[in-house]
């Protein structure tokens, strides 16, 4: 709005510094001119009155269409004046000062983080300050074979990420992702997604056999006889 304003300044000025000074010096030709068109005006507006109900009612509503686009013009003009021109800074915060970012970079480091997300072919971010705040909208396209949701959610992550930790700024509202999945090529039917993948469950190692202690058999010896010697009662009946 403020290159419309200065337009609009500068031709009037331009208006102003040719007329008035032409006026001032041969006023003549500028009454003649503005008494001409006048003429004009009222022989027009005669030659109406002259004419049937028809041509009439052409002629005043061709007026009513001038007038209106004359009227929504300036209300224009005067809707653009009052408007909040939109921040292009946002502050950082727990920066010292009162230290802001430009939005612009926030969209340009926005851009490249979430261009490195694998599947992502292209970025184009929207940052919208809110002056302590700011809103993030990220339109990202994608390849064919992407699960969307997953894709979705990973951007969302990355962009909440630098938005809050990196760049130090505060989110409006939640980050609004729009994606758009590229069509599969003509001929080439779709990748079915593989299946999940049972865990691993990691073999049992069997333990080791414990060395058992054996005793060795203790040795027996041969238990001694013992032995009487002979009586004489025995020798005699012996005899």
């Amino acid at each position: 709005m403020n290159a419309v304003n200065r337009i609009v300044i500068v031709l009037l000025l331009i208006g102003l510094a040719i007329i008035v000074p032409v006026a001032v010096i041969v006023p003549g030709p500028i009454i003649a001119g503005l008494q001409s068109g006048l003429a004009v005006i009222t022989d027009s507006l005669m030659a109406v009155a002259l004419a049937g109900d028809v041509e009439q009612m052409a002629f005043f509503l061709m007026r009513v269409v001038i007038a209106a686009l004359i009227f929504l013009i300036f209300l224009l003009l005067i809707l653009l004046e009052l408007r909040r021109p939109r921040a292009r800074t946002v502050a950082i915060q727990g920066a010292e000062g009162g230290a802001a970012l430009m939005a612009d970079s926030i969209a340009s480091h926005l851009a490249y983080h979430v261009d490195q997300i694998p599947g992502v072919i292209k970025v184009k971010p929207r940052v919208i300050s809110k002056g302590k705040s700011v809103r993030v909208e990220i339109y990202a396209e994608t390849g064919p074979q992407v699960e969307v949701p997953t894709k979705a959610q990973e951007v969302r992550s990355v962009a909440t990420e630098v938005v809050e930790q990196k760049l130090g700024l505060k989110l409006d509202r939640e980050v609004k992702v729009t994606i758009k999945a590229a069509p599969y090529p003509k001929g080439l039917p779709p990748a079915r997604p593989a299946p999940a993948r049972q865990p691993v469950r990691p073999a049992r190692v069997a333990a080791p056999p414990q060395a058992v202690e054996t005793t060795p058999p203790a040795t027996t010896f041969p238990q001694p006889v013992e032995t009487t010697p002979p009586t004489e009662e025995t020798t005699a009946d012996e005899g």
